[in-house]
């Protein structure tokens, strides 16, 4: 939880001045030192790039909702670096309040330097969904990477 808290903290930083009154409960719950679920679940969608990166900056996006009544949520975030897009809906419940208990499906951010060139040497964008609900402290978790190279280049 601590994580997708990191991540709504970025939101707020960048948020237009004219939101932050729909999201004054999250800059209240951002700052409790105890992580309680009061929204669930909580869970962002990670595209990982395959291959070199050839984007070297950071890029954060606001997606807002354009029609109220769309089953899609009010306001989502996206950050962009290396060769990760981390996307999470925002929880808002005031402004969607009739997705509760429903299912919304989120479209997935393109990456902005992706080429069919790129996915047809290294790969497609890998995807999962990440449920940071739970309150407790994760330790001991392991990723494990491969990496290749094509040339070693001596310096």
């Amino acid at each position: 939880m601590a994580v997708f808290k990191c991540f709504v903290k970025m939101a707020i930083a960048v948020l237009p001045k004219n939101e932050l009154l729909h999201l004054r409960h999250l800059c209240d719950w951002i700052v409790q030192e105890r992580h309680q679920v009061y929204y669930k679940p909580l869970k962002i969608i990670k595209q990982s790039l395959t291959g070199p990166v050839k984007y070297d900056v950071i890029s954060y996006y606001l997606l807002k909702r354009k029609h109220h009544g769309d089953m899609v949520p009010y306001l989502q975030f996206v950050i962009i670096f290396a060769g990760e897009i981390y996307q999470l809906p925002l929880p808002i419940p005031d402004m969607d309040y009739y997705l509760d208990g429903k299912e919304f499906e989120v479209t997935l951010f393109p990456y902005p330097t992706l080429s069919v060139d790129h996915v047809d040497k290294y790969g497609s964008v890998g995807c999962q969904v990440i449920d940071l609900t739970s309150p407790e402290l994760v330790v001991g978790d392991e990723l494990k990477m491969v990496m290749h190279f094509d040339e070693l280049l001596n310096l």
